[in-house]
This record gives C-alpha cells, sequence and structure tokens, in this order.
C-alpha cells in the first residue's frame, strides 16, 4: 500500500514494539499485584515474576540471538516459523471464543470511546509529534501503523492478566470493521501531504 521505501521504518517499529509492550505491561501488572508500594523486595518480586513469563524469555531470546549474527539451522527455523504463521490466525480464533463468552453488547460504550481514540486521537497525536523531527517515509510509516486497528496482542493481554476482555474484543471488531475506511483515507492524506514518497 505504501511501498518499499517505508519497510524499514515498519519492521523497526515493529520488531521493538513486542519487546516494549509486552516488558512494561507485565511490569506494571506484575508490580500492582504486589504491595504496590516500591521496595526492593516488591522490586525483585516483580522482576522475577515479569522474566518467568514465557512471551518476555521468548522475545529476550530472539533479541539476544539477532544480536549474535547468525542465522538459525533449518532444522529449527522451519518448524518455528510455521508455528509462528498460524500464530495470528489461532489468535483470532481466541477472540471469536472470547466474543461467545462475553457477547458483543458487554462493555460496548468503553469498546466504542477506546476505539474512537485508537483510530482517530492516536494517528494524530502520533502524526504531529513526527513532524518535530522524523522525516516523510519515516512519519508516514509511523502514522500508518497507528491507524491500523488494535492489535490481537491487546486482547491476548488482557486475557492473561484478566482484564478488559470484553471491551477489547469489541473494540477489536469495531476498529477492525471502521479502520476498512479510515486507513485508505490516511494513506491518501499523507501522500498528498507530503507530495507521494517517490
Amino acid at each position: 500500500m505504501l511501498g518499499e521505501k517505508v519497510a524499514p521504518s515498519v519492521s523497526a517499529v515493529l520488531s521493538l514494539n513486542a519487546l516494549v509492550l509486552w516488558t512494561l505491561v507485565s511490569i506494571a501488572v506484575e508490580f500492582s499485584l504486589q504491595s504496590g508500594h516500591l521496595t526492593i523486595r516488591s522490586f525483585l518480586k516483580t522482576l522475577a515474576s515479569v522474566f518467568k513469563n514465557p512471551l518476555i524469555i521468548a522475545i529476550f531470546c530472539g533479541v539476544a540471538w539477532s544480536f549474535t549474527g547468525l542465522s538459525i539451522p533449518y532444522v529449527i527455523d522451519e518448524p518455528v516459523r510455521l508455528i509462528g504463521n498460524s500464530a495470528t490466525a489461532l489468535s483470532l480464533i481466541v477472540v471469536g471464543m472470547g466474543l461467545s463468552e462475553y457477547g458483543i453488547g458487554q462493555g460496548l460504550g468503553k469498546s466504542v470511546v477506546l476505539s474512537s481514540i485508537k483510530l482517530f486521537i492516536h494517528p494524530a497525536l502520533i502524526f504531529s509529534l513526527a513532524l518535530i523531527g522524523l522525516g516523510p517515509v519515516e512519519t508516514t510509516a509511523i502514522v500508518f501503523l497507528g491507524c491500523l486497528p488494535m492489535g490481537v496482542n491487546v486482547y491476548l493481554m488482557c486475557r492473561q492478566f484478566h482484564a478488559a476482555e470484553a471491551v477489547i474484543a469489541n473494540a477489536m471488531i469495531i476498529t477492525t470493521v471502521v479502520s476498512s475506511f479510515t486507513v485508505p483515507l490516511a494513506v491518501a492524506f499523507l501522500t498528498r501531504y507530503f507530495g507521494g514518497l517517490g
């Protein structure tokens, strides 16, 4: 949709997103489940809980491996790749199961507010901040990512931490439907604003 020029910027954002998002959310939730007061004991207990999380372990192992510069052997890489390719479909099945559990109407008002923030305020804020120091290609890439519907990783976090599952499941549906109209409009705006990306 945007061409190959934005691919490096998109890849950089996506590779850091999981690392930062899962780590910070896990730390915040685990800390709140402790005493809520910052002590050395609670801090160490929080870190221990975070780094027992298989997702966090996998993220850090992947980052550490990337610094070695070594390629993953085929016998390991191919099965992992096949599992990874099925992750999105399986995640969407989980979301569907959640919707059947909670129903679409539950928490719908909050879902609409969240969806509005995600699809309108979020991209506008990203665009405003990006204009301060980023070029046209980088700005286009991150604003485009900001316009996308709410990701399934947010719902998976809610399931893991038992918080607002119904609200987020509804918001995922709303943002997916609405973004089919807003994303093309955003791309047209960015292309016109920057005079195309060549």
